[in-house]
């Protein structure tokens, strides 16, 4: 059965595919192709029909893109440089300059702590680097996409008084030691905070937009093999670079990680979402073959937890360290079902991954039952804790999502829903993750009196 808006968010996935054009671009063209169809329904053709004669009057996804490279694309992208016209040229000197500034920029703040003392070397004394980490890239980030998007002023000022008063917070709330587990706590979940307050820098105009929430879930999961990549030979670097010096008698291990090593650290994000741009093309032909090597995988492990639970006819979340690594893990589940999402295109047919992704939610969605039953009879047996109420909330929020993500697909399989409704309920539910990581950073320290 035709269905008008499936059909026309394929066609904005056909134009964001192709990496030349602008969110603002897209939001424009998308206009105009509903502009078409309106006109075309009024004179009486279906939604079919007037969706085939407005595609092909706008222009198909291929051919747009191509025109739109000519003109007002950045052609330099996955070319050599020696191939570039001299205007392309120029544009990449100063996509370069940017980043290299903003990467430089991360690094030097990272160095900040070491002003007032900080030592990475004593639990008691790096605890600046441990509440402060993501403050070091998450706003230069923001800056990077703000530059190329152009958001609205009223959304900049927004994102700088998120950020601003995040690092207010955690800087100056009085945690007595080191080991707390709201200092803990907030350090965890603040980057997941912020990283959707980056959100609305890379949205820019088109925040509340689900499209535009999906595009950024995409470009954040692309972004994370790009950092994953360079944080690994980053990883390699400093090994050797460590095992050289000390073959001569020097160790520098403790100067190299708190200056490069953290500087690199902070830095490779920045780089990351720059490679993400630059090599599109590259990341979205990666990305469905991640998708299917992992899904499996985690799928087996998923199977096997439930099956060894249900033979030896006990829970191993009782135990506290257990619980914690395996709520780490349905945290990493979801990450994969939503970097599932993303690269799938709408426009696609149904097919054996999909059937994958429902079994791998369901499996995800039965352990995190367990898990929350496991922390609701610690919370009974031992009373509350800061780390007994955040994994309460945490699974509550994860059971929720994942409880949407297995209700939609199962009708989408079904042929009672479109493929744009998993990616609805996704997109509309960031808002929820948003506000509990901030009620864990911002309410959970004084409420549990800094325990």
């Amino acid at each position: 059965m035709f269905d008008l808006e499936d059909s026309v968010r394929a066609w904005t996935d056909g134009l964001r595919s192709r990496g030349a054009f602008r969110a603002e671009d897209i939001v424009e063209l998308e206009g105009h192709l509903r502009e078409e169809i309106d006109g075309l329904v009024k004179v009486g053709l279906n939604g079919e029909e007037a969706f085939l004669v407005a595609e092909r009057r706008i222009g198909r996804p291929e051919a747009l893109a191509a025109e739109y490279a000519k003109v007002h694309g950045e052609p330099w992208r996955g070319m050599p440089f020696d191939a570039l016209t001299e205007g392309d040229r120029r544009h990449l000197r100063r996509e370069l300059i940017l980043v290299a500034a903003l990467a430089l920029a991360a690094a030097l703040l990272a160095q900040v702590p070491r002003l007032f003392g900080a030592d990475l070397y004593h639990s008691s004394t790096s605890v600046p680097w441990m509440k402060n980490l993501s403050l070091f890239f998450m706003p230069l980030v923001a800056v990077y996409y703000a530059v190329r998007s152009r958001p609205k002023p009223f959304l900049l000022v927004v994102a700088a008084v998120l950020f601003a008063a995040a690092g207010l917070l955690v800087n100056l709330y009085p945690w007595p030691a080191p080991d707390r587990q709201t200092l803990v706590l907030a350090a965890l979940h603040l980057p997941v905070m912020l990283w959707l307050v980056v959100g609305l820098a890379y949205t820019a105009g088109r925040w509340r937009d689900d499209g535009a929430r999906m595009d950024f879930l995409r470009a954040t999961g692309e972004a994370f093999i790009y950092g994953t990549l360079i944080l690994c030979g980053g990883a390699v670097l400093t090994a050797f670079t460590i095992a050289m010096f000390s073959a001569v008698g020097l160790d520098i291990r403790q100067s190299y990680l708190e200056t490069v090593g953290i500087g690199g650290m902070v830095a490779a994000p920045v780089v990351a979402v720059f490679l993400v741009n630059a090599k599109k093309s590259i990341v979205e032909n990666i990305a469905p073959v991640l998708s299917r090597i992992f899904t499996p995988l985690f799928l087996a492990t998923m199977i096997a937890f439930l099956a060894v639970m249900a033979a030896l006819h006990r829970s191993p979340l009782s135990d506290r360290d257990t619980l914690f690594a395996f709520n780490v893990m349905l945290v990493l589940v979801l990450a994969l079902v939503i970097y599932n999402l993303t690269a799938r295109r709408a426009a696609e047919r149904r097919e054996w991954t999909d059937w994958l992704n429902l079994a791998l939610i369901a499996c995800s969605a039965a352990v995190d039952a367990i898990a929350l039953a496991s922390i609701i009879g610690r919370i009974l047996s031992f009373g509350w804790s800061p780390n007994r109420a955040a994994l309460l909330g945490l699974n509550v929020v994860l059971l929720a999502d994942l409880a949407g993500l297995a209700m939609y697909t199962l009708r989408f399989l079904a042929g009672r829903g479109t493929f744009t409704g998993i990616e609805r309920w996704q997109s509309r539910y960031l808002p929820v993750l948003f506000g509990w990581c901030a009620v864990v950073v911002v309410v959970f320290p004084p409420v549990f009196a800094f325990a």
